[in-house]
């Protein structure tokens, strides 16, 4: 359970900070182009991380095209839960 709320948490902040058009220390926007090189990279870091055949044989992917997908959405989706039960 401590995991889904991490998660709820973490994907409602960064929804907040692209919507919001939240800058950076540095006076750098937060958009839609910087978050998603950000997933990228974070992707084939847990790649070189967890391995190819972990990384094959777990759900990744699709975690990552959910979190995109409700992070780049314009309206906030109350629970994250609700369309991740979908893919399950």
């Amino acid at each position: 359970m401590e995991d889904v709320a991490t998660a709820e948490i973490s994907r409602a902040r960064v929804w907040q900070l692209l919507k919001y058009n939240i800058k950076l220390d540095d006076g750098s926007d937060i958009n839609h182009e910087l978050l998603d090189e950000l997933i990228n990279e974070e992707m084939e870091h847990t790649y070189s991380e967890v391995g190819e055949k972990a990384f094959k044989g777990a759900r990744f992917k699709e975690a990552e095209e959910l979190f995109k997908k409700l992070v780049f959405a314009e309206k906030f989706e109350r629970f994250l839960t609700l369309p991740a039960n979908k893919i399950l």
